[in-house]
């Protein structure tokens, strides 16, 4: 629960931005970035969870998500 609150404030702040252009605290990059990596903990959380096996990557960005899963101890 407290991994979607985290999220749920850069979302905010993300489309705060998007609407006005401007960023009120943290740049903009630094809140991407972190929304990014609480989706991945999310996902790793639910894939845990429910027992689900990580997708093999098709493309490079899956690719890439799917080194940072394994590299933060997400089974296959």
């Amino acid at each position: 629960a407290v991994n979607l609150v985290y999220l749920t404030k850069h979302m905010n702040a993300i489309e705060s931005y998007v609407k006005n252009g401007k960023s009120k605290s943290e740049p903009i990059h630094g809140r991407s970035e972190d929304a990014i990596l609480y989706l991945i903990l999310l996902k790793s959380i639910i894939v845990e969870k429910e027992g689900v096996d990580l997708v093999k990557p098709t493309t490079l960005k899956e690719a890439e998500i799917y080194e940072f899963w394994k590299m933060i101890g997400g089974q296959n």
